[in-house]
């Protein structure tokens, strides 16, 4: 399944997203900045308060 994951670089999200992860889901973040995570993980840079991003 695909995932969105909305507070992936926290210490309960980048747990879960390691959960989803190991079980064979397709994880997607959703981060502010793209740095904050590891460079092959693609990710989907925005912020909530800006429905645009």
């Amino acid at each position: 399944m695909k995932v969105l994951a909305l507070g992936a670089t926290g210490y309960i999200g980048s747990a879960v997203v390691s959960h989803l992860t190991l079980e064979g889901h397709d994880v997607v973040p959703l981060v502010k900045d793209a740095a904050a995570l590891h460079p092959d993980m693609p990710v989907r840079v925005g912020d909530l308060a800006d429905p645009a991003s």
